[in-house]
């Protein structure tokens, strides 16, 4: 009689049975049903065991086996091997012979035999089964075994042979030996469920096991059950329920190193399920520790994301084992699979938004060292690289002063993520105020920049400098913390050649000075620093740099008048056809989301265009192109017609700063196309209605960043397109310049021109001469500059941005004849038209 969950298998041999016995053979017909062996001699075979019946302890010193018979004959140790071969490759699947057809059937009968039915007694020891294991008969032994006991002795002697290196493979490819133990996990005592959970283990520290092991229905699922079987706790280290509870997650832990299993593994929810409650509710640090690194050796794999995070109470249980641990090694792994979670875009926000994962990490980043330290910090640094993250995070409790802590107190790995962090902080617009108000962050970065040699933490924190001088509001704090100098000293350092430079921190400190350019404030002090000198060897380059390098020259020389200036944006003028496609890129999304040429905001690009088109003609006449006017109307269109949500870099209808800087462009540009009412642009009357369309909306939208005078340009422009005058209300201003003296070259030309003022809507101040002729002489041609409230001299042209006008005109008239002026001449109407005539 047998039990009903131990099966028997058939092989292939002979019609009759050999037995062995000792050293002795005999033939056995196959009628025989049942054999009782004979107990091997007790001086080679039997350990004495007081109690008659409980195999040792696992734990305990196992002998070697035997390797010859009673009499002293040797017994090859590898025909255990060769029986365990042999039956896994007859035995393999259940049920084949039932599954053929009625002539297969009869041919497979010829050719099988069916194994011996061994029956063993109550006082069979471990020796006896080894006895007949290692003569061939595993399989009828482990089939003979029908008793709670039995089932242990079996489950030892498996776990004892699958603790030898050079057997492993050997039991894990018989399938009769695995089905066997998992019959005694399901079925027998905890005793037996050890030894079977302790086998399996065993088996799973070679990788060449993997195969068979994965390929055993339901043995996943089997050790899930046992890992998380809550029937027996244990409540100490000799509970057999806790440690085969360990052997379990052991078992599992090995497979999932495997890099074929990881998928195979996370499809099984109970084995997830299992890995989560050992996290939670281990008593046992270890098995805590397996589960733990189980978890994160299935997070390896990108495509167990979902199941993963899809388990419920998974991730809380990562962040539960990594806030309670004591032991490093259990941090470590929690935090690796929670750093591996959060490298895919969507993951991020889920990770960050799971409780008590955030209060965690910066527990293990503020408190842990060593690697548990920089693995948080690289988790954080991954959380906070999402776009959704960036200002819950920047605004999480007491997250910002972990962070600087660690850049105060760690001098390696974890100090470049947690600057990393900052960078991150920097990159969202809505952060880069809030971030340098807070005072603390912006004297980090610039030490940091300033101490750092060469470190990747120093590249970091330059990077986030640079974001953060794209607010115009910040440019005044960040020159006062001192950034603008050991920025500069990195460029320097770095040389006049872009293609010697190592890393990316010179390139960053180029965007720096071109971001700082743009505020109003910062152009004097970055003229006096030399920011000029500095970026012009790369003006004239071939290279990605001098398009930076002539952006930020253009923006610092914006309000200069000098031949150096001219000289500048002559150098500059090779690269206007790569400004003008950074336009266009930026806001057709080319290159990645605007950055084709690198991170550049819509409103750099934008507003390189506009000092560029308030340029000299030259720059104007390369500027009013098509293309230009395109990209122009488009910013327009999005701010105030389309209403599009924008971008990463800018626009749409929440940027108000680039628009703005649309119709300033536009305008110079109109006016130098259009210098009178009456033309119209050379771009056909269908753009021309969507430019004055967007240009009317521009002037009647109500966003908080727009200002009045700019809104009364946008007027000025559609008028001047569609060929209106504009009503002009002209005020004046009666304080006259005393000091305006014009000092000709010609030695009878060096006499003082009086001058006074004269103010239009838009807030331009002409300044003209008291005496209408401007005491030139008749033959004298020299222009008046209404800007500069003098004539030109040699080689200069007055400003297009100050043109006269009819209603200047008479203003002007009405003014000489209504106002008392210092040094009036009061000359006739006819005298009246000398200087503004040519103008």
């Amino acid at each position: 009689s047998h039990s009903s969950g131990v099966r028997m298998r058939d092989y292939v041999g002979e019609d009759d049975v050999t037995v062995h016995l000792g050293n002795r053979q005999r033939r056995v017909p196959r009628a025989v049903a049942a054999i009782v062996p004979p107990s091997p001699p007790p001086s080679t075979r039997r350990r004495p065991s007081s109690s008659g019946g409980d195999p040792p302890s696992p734990s305990s010193s196992i002998p070697e086996l035997d390797t010859t018979g009673s009499d002293g004959d040797a017994s090859s140790v590898g025909e255990l091997e060769d029986s365990l071969e042999n039956s896994a490759e007859d035995m393999s699947s259940e049920g084949d012979a039932s599954a053929a057809s009625g002539a297969s059937s009869a041919a497979d009968g010829r050719a099988r035999a069916s194994l011996p039915t061994l029956q063993f007694s109550a006082s069979t020891t471990l020796s006896d089964l080894r006895y007949f294991a290692e003569r061939g008969l595993v399989v009828p032994a482990l089939a003979g075994l029908d008793t709670p006991r039995l089932l242990a002795l079996g489950s030892r002697m498996i776990a004892d042979y699958a603790k030898s290196p050079a057997r492993r493979v050997a039991v894990a490819s018989n399938a009769s030996v695995l089905r066997f133990l998992m019959a005694v996990i399901r079925e027998g005592d905890a005793q037996g469920r050890e030894y079977s959970v302790e086998a399996i283990r065993s088996l799973t520290a070679t990788e060449e096991s993997d195969q068979y092991l994965m390929q055993t229905p339901n043995l996943l699922s089997t050790l899930a059950g046992v890992a998380a079987d809550r029937s027996n706790p244990g409540h100490g280290s000799d509970s057999r329920g806790s440690k085969a509870r360990l052997h379990a997650c052991i078992a599992i832990m090995n497979l999932s190193c495997g890099k074929s299993n990881k998928v195979e593994i996370a499809r099984i929810p109970e084995v997830l399920l299992a890995m989560r409650d050992v996290m939670m509710d281990s008593v046992m640090t270890e098995a805590r520790l397996k589960a733990t690194t189980c978890i994160k050796n299935l997070s390896n794999a990108d495509a167990n994301d979902a199941a993963l995070l899809g388990t419920s109470g998974l991730v809380e249980a990562l962040g539960h084992v990594t806030a309670i641990s004591g032991d490093s090694a259990i941090t470590t792994n929690a935090c690796l699979a929670l750093m591996n979670l959060s490298i895919s875009k969507q993951n991020k926000h889920r990770v960050f938004c799971t409780p008590g994962v955030m209060d965690a990490l910066m527990s293990t980043a503020m408190n842990a060292n060593g690697e548990a330290r920089v693995k948080a910090c690289s988790a954080l640094s991954n959380l906070a690289i999402g776009y959704d993250n960036k200002i819950p995070m920047f605004e999480y409790p007491g997250f910002v002063e972990v962070i600087i802590s660690v850049i105060g107190t760690d001098g390696d790995e974890a100090r470049t993520k947690a600057c990393s962090i900052l960078w991150s902080f920097a990159a969202e617009m809505k952060n880069q105020i809030p971030v340098v108000s807070r005072g603390d962050i912006l004297p980090v970065l610039v030490r940091v920049a300033r101490e750092d040699v060469q470190t990747e933490a120093r590249f970091k924190c330059v990077a986030a400098l640079t974001l953060l001088a794209e607010s115009l509001d910040n440019a005044v704090p960040i020159l006062s913390s001192g950034a603008l100098v050991p920025l500069m000293d990195i460029l320097e350092e770095a040389g006049p050649d872009p293609t010697q430079w190592k890393g990316q921190t010179a390139s960053w400190c180029v965007g720096f000075l071109m971001n700082m350019a743009q505020s109003d404030d910062a152009v004097r002090p970055l003229r006096e620093a030399g920011v000029v000198e500095l970026l012009t060897p790369l003006l004239t380059l071939d290279h990605y740099q001098s398009l930076k390098a002539a952006m930020a020259v253009t923006f610092v020389c914006r309000y200069d008048e000098c031949d150096e200036a001219y000289d500048l944006l002559r150098k500059t003028e090779s690269v206007i056809p790569k400004i003008i496609t950074l336009l266009h890129n930026t806001l057709s999304g080319k290159g990645g989301n605007g950055y084709k040429y690198g991170v550049f905001t819509l409103r750099s690009s934008v507003g390189c265009i506009q000092s560029l088109a308030a340029g000299p003609d030259f720059m104007k006449e390369r500027m009013a192109t098509g293309p230009v006017f395109e990209s122009l109307l488009r910013v327009l269109n999005d701010f105030c017609v389309e209403c599009t949500p924008g971008a990463i870099v800018g626009g749409g209808k929440d940027d108000g700063v680039s628009p703005t800087l649309a119709v300033r462009a536009v305008h110079s540009l109109t006016t130098f196309l259009i210098p009178a009412p009456g033309n119209s642009l050379p771009f056909g009357p269908i753009f021309d209605g969507h430019l004055v369309t967007a240009l009317k909306n521009f002037e009647t939208n109500r966003h908080p960043e727009l200002k009045l005078a700019d809104k009364l340009l946008a007027r000025e422009t559609w008028h001047l397109i569609q060929g209106l005058d504009n009503d002009t209300t002209i005020k004046m201003s009666l304080q006259t310049s005393e000091g305006s003296v014009d000092l000709s070259e010609n030695d009878n030309m060096d006499y003082p021109v009086r001058t006074f003022l004269l103010e239009d809507k838009r807030g331009r101040r002409f300044c003209v001469p008291v005496d209408p002729s401007g005491k030139r002489n008749f033959y004298d041609n020299r222009q008046w500059c209404f800007r500069r409230g003098r004539f030109c001299k040699v080689g200069e042209t007055p400003d297009p941005a100050f043109r006269w006008s009819r209603e200047l005109q008479l203003v002007y008239l009405t003014a000489l004849a209504t106002q008392q002026l210092p040094g009036d001449s009061r000359p006739g109407d006819e005298e009246m038209t000398s200087p503004m005539a040519d103008s």
